[in-house]
C-alpha cells in the first residue's frame, strides 16, 4: 500500500497458485490505483536450486571464456601483431600505408555510431555535474577509444598485410579486390555473388535450427535476452549493426586467419 501526495491510496496484490510449474512457482501481480485497476502481470518464479545450478555453470563458461581470451590475447596479440610486426620492420618488411589506408575507413565506420547515440547517452548523466562537465567526459572517453581502436586495427592490418605479402607475393590484397581490373573478372565476380546468395541460406538454416529447438525440444537460447530497443534512439539504427560486422570480419580475416597462416609456413 502506497499514498500519494494527493490523497490517493495505490494498492499492490499478489496471488500464488497452489501447483508449480515443475521448481517455479506461478503468481498473479495486480496493481490498482485508488479503485482503478491500472496493471495486471503474470510471474514465473524460479527456485533457488535452480539459481545456484546457473550460477555455477556460468562461473565455470566464464572461467573458461577468461582464460580462452587470455590466450588468444597472448599468442594472436603479442606473439602474431606486435613482435610479428616488429620482426618485420627490423627487415624492412613492413608496409604500413596500405593498412593505415584500410584502417581510417574501418575506424570511422566503427565509431560512428557511438557519435550518433547522443540523446540516449544524456539519460545516463550523473545530475550532481554540469552538462559541460558530463559532455567532456564523453567527448575524452571517445577519443580514447578512437585512439586505442586506431593503434589496434593499424597494428592487425600492419602485421597480416606485410606477412601476406611476404609469404605469398602474387596474392592479391582485399583492398583491390573489387578494382577495375580485378573486379571486371569473372572469377571476382562469380564469388562475390556466390557469397551474396549464400546469405539468405544460412539465415534460414539458423532460423530453423532455433525453431526446431525452441519447439520440439524446449532448449533456451540466451540470444532471446540480447535485444537492445535503445537502438531505435540513434539517428542511424541500421549503422550500428553494419559497423560491427566489418569489423568483427576484417579483425577475424587478419588476426585468427591471416597472421597465424602466414606465420606457420
Amino acid at each position: 500500500m502506497a499514498q500519494q501526495p494527493s490523497g490517493r491510496v495505490d494498492h499492490t496484490f499478489v496471488y500464488e497458485r497452489p501447483e508449480r510449474l515443475g521448481e517455479a512457482r506461478i503468481r498473479l501481480r495486480l496493481s490498482v490505483a485508488g479503485d482503478e485497476l491500472v496493471g495486471n502481470r503474470a510471474l514465473r518464479i524460479r527456485a533457488e536450486s535452480f539459481g545456484r545450478r546457473f550460477q555455477a555453470l556460468r562461473s565455470a563458461n566464464n572461467l573458461i571464456a577468461s582464460v580462452a581470451s587470455a590466450s588468444a590475447g597472448l599468442l594472436y596479440g603479442v606473439v602474431g601483431c606486435i613482435l610479428g610486426s616488429l620482426w618485420l620492420m627490423r627487415r624492412h618488411w613492413l608496409l604500413w600505408r596500405p593498412a593505415s589506408s584500410r584502417d581510417s575507413s574501418l575506424r570511422c565506420s566503427w565509431h560512428s555510431p557511438s557519435s550518433q547515440r547522443r540523446r540516449q547517452d544524456g539519460f545516463a548523466a550523473d545530475t550532481t555535474e554540469s552538462p559541460t562537465t558530463f559532455w567532456l567526459k564523453q567527448g575524452g572517453a571517445f577519443l580514447f577509444v578512437l585512439c586505442g581502436g586506431a593503434m589496434g586495427y593499424t597494428l592487425a592490418f600492419m602485421a597480416a598485410e606485410s606477412l601476406a605479402r611476404r609469404r605469398s607475393p602474387r596474392i592479391r590484397n582485399c583492398g583491390g579486390l573489387w578494382s577495375r581490373e580485378a573486379g571486371a573478372t569473372r572469377q571476382v565476380a562469380g564469388r562475390t555473388a556466390g557469397g551474396y546468395l549464400f546469405v539468405p541460406i544460412e539465415l534460414a538454416l539458423v532460423a530453423l535450427f532455433y525453431y526446431a529447438t525452441n519447439k520440439w525440444l524446449g532448449w533456451w537460447q540466451p540470444s532471446e535476452h540480447l535485444s537492445d530497443p535503445n537502438i531505435l534512439s540513434s539517428l542511424v539504427p541500421a549503422l550500428s549493426p553494419i559497423a560491427i560486422s566489418l569489423q568483427a570480419g576484417f579483425m577475424e580475416e587478419c588476426v585468427f586467419r591471416a597472421i597465424p597462416l602466414r606465420l606457420a609456413r
